[in-house]
C-alpha cells in the first residue's frame, strides 16, 4: 500500500479554481464558440448549435440548413425588438461582436432559421401582427 498516498487529489488541483477566477476579474471573455438556440417561425425551439465565431457564413449556413431541413436564412433580434436578416459575412460577424460583448449573454443567443428567400414576407407577416 506504499503507492496510495500518490494517487490521492491534491487538494486546490481541481479545475473549479481557475473557472472562477476567469470570470471572476470583470473582463469580456470572447469566447471561441457562441451558443445558438434555433427557433423556426413557429416560435419551437429545433436546436442549441455551439458554433464557431471563427467560422464563416457559409459554413455556419450548411449547419442551420440541416437543422431546419431546407436552405434557410437566420434573423435576430438586435436586442430592441428590431428583428435583422444575416444574410452575409458582414452581417454574421456584426451578430457574433454583438453577442461576444455583451456579457449577460453568456455566449447564448436564439436566432431565427427561416426559409432562405422569405425574409420580405416574414417582414409582413411582423408589420400585420403589429398593426393588429
Amino acid at each position: 500500500g506504499a503507492h496510495q498516498g500518490r494517487r490521492s487529489p491534491v487538494p486546490g488541483a481541481g479545475g473549479a479554481d481557475a473557472r472562477e477566477s476567469s470570470q471572476a476579474d470583470g473582463t469580456a471573455h470572447l469566447s471561441d464558440t457562441v451558443r445558438i438556440c434555433c427557433f423556426n417561425d413557429n416560435d419551437e425551439e429545433l436546436q442549441e448549435l455551439d458554433v464557431n465565431v471563427s467560422g464563416t457564413h457559409e459554413e455556419m449556413l450548411a449547419r442551420f440548413d440541416a437543422v431546419l431541413g431546407e436552405p434557410c436564412m437566420l434573423v435576430y433580434d438586435n436586442g430592441m425588438g428590431i428583428d435583422l436578416p444575416i444574410q452575409n459575412e458582414d452581417d454574421w460577424r456584426m451578430f457574433l461582436r454583438m453577442v461576444a460583448t455583451t456579457p449577460d449573454l453568456q455566449n447564448t443567443y436564439d436566432v431565427l432559421l427561416l426559409p432562405r428567400g422569405s425574409w420580405e414576407e416574414y417582414q409582413r407577416k411582423v408589420a400585420e401582427g403589429d398593426a393588429v
